[in-house]
């Protein structure tokens, strides 16, 4: 009888090879979950950078057809015509929020992340706005007015 009651518990147990093989399932499920997660998180990203970069490109077309010629990156992000204005000075439908997290000076430096813009006028006329996209990791270009949409603005 103990022979019996042996047996049977031996048949309800798992062994090894089912258990490694149940492992190695929850392992593949996790990387594909994490593979796809990373995807759809640099999408929101890259979309983001993107419409960040197409608010300030607004903003710059707003000054232009406000005041007949495309802002300086200080005039953009301080919002004033002149630095030395106590007070907003520029259009009011081409400030921009927050200018001092989100606007990069394109001269200086380039954006490194989804939440930074940089933009630069072109001694040829318009601007440049440019954006980092998450999905290619690599800064992108658009012009404004007739700036380039090249990395060179001239």
């Amino acid at each position: 009888m103990n022979k019996i009651k042996a047996l049977t518990h031996a048949k309800r147990a798992f062994t090894v090879i089912e258990l490694l093989v149940v492992m190695v399932i929850i392992a593949i499920l996790f990387v594909a979950t994490n593979v796809a997660y990373r995807s759809v998180q640099a999408r929101s990203r890259s979309s983001t950078a993107s419409s960040t970069a197409a608010m300030v490109t607004k903003k710059a077309e707003a000054w232009y057809s406000a005041l007949g010629t495309y802002p300086s990156y200080i005039q953009l992000s301080t919002g004033k015509i002149n630095v030395a204005d106590s007070t907003l000075t520029g259009p009011a439908e081409s400030r921009i929020t927050d200018a001092a997290s989100i606007l990069l000076n394109a001269a200086t430096a380039e954006p490194t992340n989804e939440k930074q813009v940089a933009y630069k006028p072109c001694t040829a006329g318009g601007a440049q706005v440019e954006w980092y996209d998450a999905m290619t990791n690599t800064v992108k270009f658009t012009g404004v007015g007739g700036g380039s949409s090249t990395a060179a603005c001239a």
